[in-house]
């Protein structure tokens, strides 16, 4: 099943107003290049046996490998090696479906790839910079997130996302009022979004999501995992691996990833999709996909709470510290799936171990590059870096400090 569905195809637009030049958009050019920004397949997902389905799937998340072997050394402040164009990309606008809270669209880049981009004035633009620059060092699976200082996406309104969520609804009347406003109708009757590609719009500090490799393992329709399942799941290595599920529950308690639902979360085919005699997967990998619900809180006068250092330092890593139990606080009917769990000697040790090795200076590094400072619409105290790496080294010294927790 494809992953990315056409909601429309290009009309002629009026009234896309160019972004005014600046010396960073001045290096960008002006009319979108005439090859290498056309869509590539991004057919990507590994659909398992209808039959034999949720067995094959359970029996991959039970194997699934949680952590890789940190790098030597990580540099927390800048994009990865990879890094799409330095301070400055350009895109070609990919109208699709778009769900979530976060403004977002999709834009195809140079080679023909499909990336997620979120913009504006959202919280998520730094935190799920910094959340995943941080699972990377720790040896966590994680996307790949880059900062990018000008975007310049041609085809883009200048704020894509209502559009986009307009014409996402279930309701067949939504939809139709949506082409009054954004759209079209064409000689069928057919509701199309008008875009014109001749057209730009610059959009400044957006972040770039590039997921991490491998097959969305596909199950009767449905993809992701939920940490309750972890419960249920077989013991498999024992263990050790009992104590990589506990690491990976420390990690997002540390993060305070609130937005656990299922979906949240992928579960991986590696080694190109390469199966076992079953059709199941021979080398899955289990991770944390979307982490801008972090570095906050949910509850109070706020609500739900992304970039708050208040928040955050409100956030206790353990519930019950002698019985080592955590929990996460998540909106009611949400959907999350992290629920009480007592974590294990074995994996608050393996995670202690991974964070012991990032230093104050990377902690800085951490915050500076993902330029929390620089969210307006946070809290004076929350544009603090320093007030940042002082919480984070108080939530490392809860995780990495006191006695032993109990054995089972």
């Amino acid at each position: 099943m494809a992953m990315h569905k056409r909601i429309v195809t290009a009309l002629v637009a009026a009234g896309l107003a160019s972004a005014a030049g600046t010396t960073a958009a001045e290096k960008l050019p002006a009319q979108l290049p005439a090859a290498g920004f056309e869509a590539r397949d991004q057919e990507n997902s590994l659909e398992l046996p209808e039959k034999d389905a949720a067995k094959l799937r359970a029996d991959a998340l039970a194997r699934a490998m949680l952590w890789l072997e940190p790098p030597s050394s990580v540099d927390l402040r800048r994009n990865p090696d990879d890094a799409l164009g330095g301070g400055e990309a350009v895109c070609k606008f990919h109208p699709e479906k778009s769900t979530g809270q976060s403004p977002k669209f999709e834009c195809v880049f140079e080679g023909g790839e499909v990336l997620k981009v979120k913009y504006g004035s959202s919280p998520e633009v730094h935190t799920e910079v910094a959340a995943t620059r941080l699972m990377h060092a720790l040896g966590a699976g994680a996307d790949r997130m880059y900062l990018v200082d000008t975007l310049r996406c041609f085809g883009c309104p200048e704020d894509p996302y209502p559009m986009l969520r307009c014409f996402s609804s279930p309701f067949e009347e939504r939809v139709r009022e949506c082409g009054q406003t954004y759209g079209d109708k064409t000689p069928t009757g057919k509701v199309v979004v008008k875009v014109d590609y001749a057209k730009y719009h610059d959009f400044k500090t957006v972040a770039v999501e590039r997921r991490a490799e491998g097959r969305a393992i596909m199950a009767n329709g449905t993809t992701g995992w939920g940490f309750d399942e972890f419960d249920d799941l077989p013991a498999g290595k024992g263990e050790v691996l009992r104590a990589e599920r506990d690491a990976l529950r420390l990690l997002a308690v540390l993060l305070n990833n609130w937005d656990n639902r299922s979906d949240n979360q992928r579960l991986l085919c590696l080694e190109d999709g390469a199966l076992l005699a079953d059709g199941g997967c021979h080398a899955p990998l289990a991770y944390m996909h979307d982490v801008g619900a972090t570095f906050g809180h949910v509850g109070g006068a706020k609500g739900e709470r992304k970039l708050d250092v208040e928040g955050w330092r409100a956030a206790p890593i353990w519930k019950d510290r002698a019985a080592c139990t955590v929990s996460i606080e998540s909106p009611r009917f949400h959907g999350a799936t992290f629920g009480e769990a007592t974590i294990s000697e074995r994996g608050r040790q393996f995670l202690a171990d991974r964070l012991r090795r990032i230093d104050a200076a990377q902690v800085r590094d951490l915050f500076e590059g993902a330029r929390f400072a620089q969210y307006e619409d946070a809290s004076a105290s929350s544009r603090d870096v320093e007030q940042w790496v002082q919480a984070f080294q108080d939530k490392v010294r809860e995780i990495t400090s006191g006695d032993p927790c109990p054995t089972p």
